[in-house]
């Protein structure tokens, strides 16, 4: 059974259609990526989908995930405390996905777009200023001189850091 299993989701990958389940979508996403990323992006990337993604959408049918999943998948991960920083970025990555679905397996729609994400503060200084989310992390109120609309960016946080500390 696990071999009839995996013969289909080798065919399914070898068209270009999305009649196959999630799972096999982001892995063709990563094999994708592993050109064009550096490898802790790749990494990060990887951390979304396998702890985030796969185990809400994996069986079910990319053609078939609706906005609706998405909304009540969002609101799953709302209920873990999340901040919206890490919300966001894990919106933008299935948003990708899917886009990527689009381009190259024929997808209709991305789903999360229609679905939507929240936009916060945080993303209206990201997408403002073209500072970095591991900058933005970092910021603290001394940073952030409203008199002058300055923003001091002298520091940036990355996920090896987690584990020095």
């Amino acid at each position: 059974m696990e071999s009839k299993a995996y013969e289909r989701d080798f065919l399914s990958k070898q068209q270009n259609h999305c009649d196959m389940t999630f799972k096999n979508i982001p892995e063709l996403y990563l094999d994708d990526c592993k050109i064009r990323t550096r490898s802790t992006t790749l990494s990060n990337k990887k951390d979304l989908i396998n702890h985030k993604m796969l185990p809400y959408f994996k069986h079910i049918n990319t053609n078939e995930i609706t906005p609706n999943h998405i909304r009540k998948w969002q609101n799953s991960l709302k209920k873990e405390n999340y901040s919206d920083t890490y919300l966001k970025s894990i919106h933008n990555q299935i948003a990708a996905i899917f886009n990527f679905a689009i381009k190259y397996y024929n997808l209709n729609v991305n789903p999360a777009l229609r679905a939507g994400a929240k936009v916060t503060m945080a993303f209206k200084i990201l997408f403002g200023t073209g500072i970095r989310r591991g900058e933005l992390l970092t910021l603290t109120f001394n940073d952030i001189n409203l008199d002058n609309n300055t923003i001091n960016i002298n520091k940036t946080y990355t996920k090896w850091m987690e584990l020095i500390l």
